[in-house]
């Protein structure tokens, strides 16, 4: 359907009507986001609607689906003849006005439009025209130097009249759609505090598409392949950003080891001429193939083997998820989006952008190690149709577009309380029970942000690191971001500013240093501020009562928003800083045992209603003993760091003397720490390297495996000389969800969860031989550890289930 033929059709006003505008019907990325989108939509409470400024391949497709698709006269004229250009601009308005008339659109959202999506906003004060969204698929939105073909000179001041625009268009577009977290971020680099006009909807992929039983001999022939050759693939136009120039460098030494190996390159663009030459040049050209813009690449992907994308930068690349879609191994570039989809090491592998070197190391791994590479297939499939559908896609997009104007939500609506946790470094695997506590607060419809001082170290489970993929990190400084946060509220909020300042630097503290550390976590606070003023929220909560609470507290007076925090262990007991203060302005307090919440409330100042016992929680489904094979020899298992308040050097004690009075068992530690090197030495001084094994830190995963092949669990936690202790150790609570006796100490908040003799076994800290004869027990008696376990599960269960706790959370929030 042309422009002109819109007069001769009309739709039937049943349902909203959304318009997906976009430049092109190319094959591309954005393009089958944009077939994919309006196929499920049709399926819904919508009519979608397609127009275009120029015809291309996928026409015929969208239009196969029953969805109109009406091609615009496009731009003749350039912004240096400017009476024309003008004209041109107000000639498409009028097409859109008549359409948006014609078809009676609600809706717009715009895709890869640029200048012209400042036209479409127009359209909102002259047309029925309810809602605009534009559409952000690159993190590279922005003007490039490739997009203009002469006059390079106008770059600079053609990229600045965008910003300003996008600035002021800000103001009246009902919202930017982000295609990954990282173009969210790369928005807000941009164009600065809208923060609360994102939403990020992932694109998605109809999944039953790809990964079909195909005719592989059949398409290979057509290639003019051998049935039994390997195939690797890549999608992706021919342009500088898709890193196709890395891609040829890496593939000599491969195909010289594996001679039965295949390359075919699907797409087309500028730089086609010189990539065919670079083959030439090197005598591959029978080995790598160049197939073009192509309508089959759903039975393409089947019908090969592996699939690479050595990007330079991306959004969320569709072809990406289409690969994974169709079980294919991957090799990816750790570039934006990609990062976002796949699992390093599980879905494929991820290097680093323009090395041909490392890509050749990574495709020679996946080609060597064929089962692994199977693996990784099947799990990256799995995690397509788990995260990345077109369903889900699709719905998330309707609930946008039904979702109130912006300022018209309600404030008694539990779902509309924004939250935003401040903590040190996260995630990481000793904070596992705030993984948990974030997942029930969003579960029980609490939305929640991420923002964490460092970014964490050591190992993560998958889990956390796709958890680590939507935290928002202060450090490393983006010097430009924290000095203009400075001035933002230097200027706007002076007052407050200083008098913020000269509270933090004048409270008592015990010492020099940490007097100036409090000058240095007023900073981090408004740069804190700074960065979660976009995201509009409603109430700040931080962990530990040290410098996250210290940030907290300056951003929620900056914001003239709550803040509360969650005291634990050592932040409360091992030089507090300002303890007292930061209980009198929080909203409220919450801690984890009530031996912490006794020793809280005799510093509140009379601020002691505000402390709330909540327990950290589990979700026991996680946690399910199994039937124990294996070592014949019982295990005695311990977790957590190598640290004094521990207590292993009297576990290191315990296992001598067991070992002396002729028990069979073994001891495994799971845990890294400053104590590693000494325990280390004390088990060789003992005597007990065949016994007793350290086994460094572990993913979450590796230890619900340490805890099925124990016998029982052991915790001898103690003061520590500083004063550090434990809290209620969450290590405790797994153990006893996975139905371990465990033996510990009357310490803490350790007796909370532990009954002497009925769901494990107490002794005093510091006391081996307590210690030992407790442990002996179990290891005499394994029907009395077995009614223990059983008994632990359900304290842990009625106790120090993760929803209910939340929930007391949650209620404190929007109390």
């Amino acid at each position: 359907m042309t422009y002109s033929e819109i007069q001769k059709n009309s739709m039937p006003r049943k349902k909203q009507t959304v318009m997906q505008l976009i430049s092109n019907l190319d094959i591309g990325g954005a393009q089958e986001v944009v077939r994919t989108l309006v196929a499920y939509l049709a399926t819904m409470s919508c009519n979608p609607i397609v127009c275009t400024f120029k015809d291309g391949p996928l026409r015929q497709e969208i239009e196969a689906l029953g969805v109109p698709v009406i091609v615009l006269s496009g731009r003749r004229h350039k912004l240096l003849a400017l009476p024309l250009f003008i004209a041109d601009m107000l000639r498409i308005r009028r097409q859109l006005a008549a359409i948006v008339d014609q078809y009676q659109v609600d809706i717009i959202q715009t895709h890869l439009l640029r200048s012209l999506d400042f036209l479409v906003l127009s359209l909102r004060w002259s047309t029925g025209v309810r809602k605009i969204y534009w559409t952000i698929h690159n993190h590279n939105f922005t003007l490039q130097a490739h997009h203009l073909h002469q006059h390079k000179w106008l770059l600079r001041p053609k990229r600045l009249t965008h910003r300003l625009l996008y600035l002021l268009g800000a103001r009246w577009v009902d919202g930017f759609i982000a295609v990954s977290e990282d173009v969210q971020k790369a928005i807000l680099r941009d164009i600065g505090s809208v923060g609360h006009k994102i939403t990020v909807i992932n694109n998605g992929v109809d999944v039953q598409r790809y990964g079909q039983t195909v005719n592989r001999a059949a398409i290979r022939r057509e290639i003019g392949l051998a049935e039994d050759d390997r195939l690797l693939i890549m999608v992706g136009n021919y342009k500088e950003q898709k890193g196709h120039r890395y891609l040829l460098e890496a593939m000599p030494p491969l195909l010289a080891s594996y001679p039965e190996l295949h390359l075919i390159l699907v797409g087309d663009g500028g730089i086609r001429h010189e990539l065919e030459e670079q083959v030439r040049a090197d005598g591959l050209s029978g080995r790598i193939h160049f197939l073009g813009s192509r309508s089959d690449v759903p039975e393409l992907l089947s019908a090969s083997d592996y699939f690479v994308l050595p990007s330079l930068w991306e959004g969320l690349p569709m072809a990406l998820i289409e690969a994974m879609a169709s079980s294919l191994p991957i090799v990816a570039t750790e570039v934006s989006g990609s990062k976002q989809v796949m699992i390093p090491g599980e879905t494929g592998l991820i290097v680093s952008p323009g090395d041909a070197s490392v890509l050749e190391e990574a495709l020679s791994f996946l080609l060597a190690e064929t089962q692994r590479a199977k693996t990784m297939g099947v799990v990256a499939r799995q995690r397509v149709s788990a995260e990345f559908s077109a369903q889900k896609q699709a719905e998330e997009h309707l609930a946008l577009y039904n979702a109130p104007p912006d300022g018209q939500r309600s404030s008694g609506d539990r779902q509309e309380v924004r939250l935003t946790y401040i903590i040190g470094s996260y995630p990481l695997l000793t904070t596992t029970f705030i993984d948990r506590e974030i997942e029930a607060l969003q579960d029980q419809g609490l939305p929640s942000r991420i923002l964490a001082v460092r970014q964490p170290h050591g190992v993560l489970s998958p889990d956390q690191q796709r958890m680590a993929r939507n935290v928002t990190y202060m450090l490393p400084l983006d010097v430009l971001s924290f000095l203009k946060g400075l001035l933002t509220f230097l200027l706007r909020r002076p007052a407050t500013f200083f008098g913020l300042l000269w509270f933090l630097v004048t409270r008592p503290h015990t010492r020099t240093r940490n007097r100036i550390k409090s000058a240095i976590h007023f900073l981090q606070g408004v740069y804190a501020a700074y960065l979660i003023r976009p995201w509009r929220t409603d109430h700040i909560h931080a962990h530990f009562a040290d410098r996250a609470t210290t940030i907290a507290l300056v951003a929620s007076k900056l914001l003239d928003i709550p803040y509360s925090f969650t005291a634990h262990a050592n932040d409360i007991y091992v030089n507090p800083v300002m303890l007292s203060e930061k209980m009198a302005g929080a909203k409220f307090v919450a801690t984890c045992t009530g031996y912490n919440e006794s020793h809280l409330a005799a510093l509140a100042n009379g601020s002691s209603d505000k402390i709330k016992r909540i327990y950290h929680g589990l979700d026991t489904s996680h946690y399910e003993k199994e039937a124990r094979e294996g070592s014949p020899k019982p295990i005695v298992l311990a977790v957590g760091q190598l640290k004094e308040k521990k207590g292993f050097i009297y576990m290191l004690k315990a296992c001598q003397t067991l070992r002396a009075q002729g028990h069979e068992f073994e001891c495994h530690i799971v845990g890294e720490g400053p104590q590693r090197a000494m325990l280390r030495t004390e088990i060789r001084r003992l005597g007990l390297e065949e016994i007793v094994y350290l086994l460094g830190a572990l993913p979450h995963e590796d230890v619900i495996d340490a805890y099925k092949e124990a016998t029982m669990f052991v915790l001898p936690a103690v003061v520590s000389q500083d004063g550090d202790r434990d809290g209620i150790p969450n290590v405790i609570l797994e153990a006893q969800a996975m139905e371990l006796p465990v033996v510990s100490t009357r310490h803490s908040g350790i007796p909370e969860v532990i009954q002497d003799g009925f769901n494990g076994l107490l002794v005093e800290p510091a006391n081996e031989s307590a210690l030992a004869q407790a442990i002996a027990k179990l290891l005499e008696d394994s029907a009395l550890g077995a009614e223990m376990g059983q008994r632990g599960r359900q304290i842990v269960t009625e106790k120090f289930d993760v929803d209910r706790n939340a929930k007391s959370l949650l209620d404190a929030i929007l109390a």
